[in-house]
């Protein structure tokens, strides 16, 4: 379990309007500097908040999908042999 999946409690995730980003940072999700006056996200671990980070809302959206796809049950598909009882090849003496 992760640090944004709750390895250190609750997440709480809080939305930053673009009239309270006053300061540069850098999110986590893309490693791109978020931009004083930009909206975005700020979540903060139940557990620990000392390591809040600051997210583009796309790269949390991302991140809560990729976090979905991941405890979805996997299905694994298998490939039954095909038996072609119509086959034309005979087998010549």
């Amino acid at each position: 379990m992760g640090l944004w999946d709750g390895g250190y409690g609750a997440v709480e995730v809080r939305r930053i309007h673009p009239y309270e980003a006053t300061k540069t940072y850098v999110c986590p999700g893309c490693h791109q500097h978020i931009a004083p006056g930009t909206g975005h996200i700020v979540a903060v671990p139940a557990e620990a908040t000392d390591l809040r980070r600051h997210w583009h809302k796309p790269c949390w959206a991302q991140r809560e999908a990729m976090t979905k796809r991941q405890k979805a049950p996997s299905i694994t598909r298998t490939r039954t042999p095909r038996t072609d009882t119509t086959s034309k090849r005979t087998s010549t003496p």
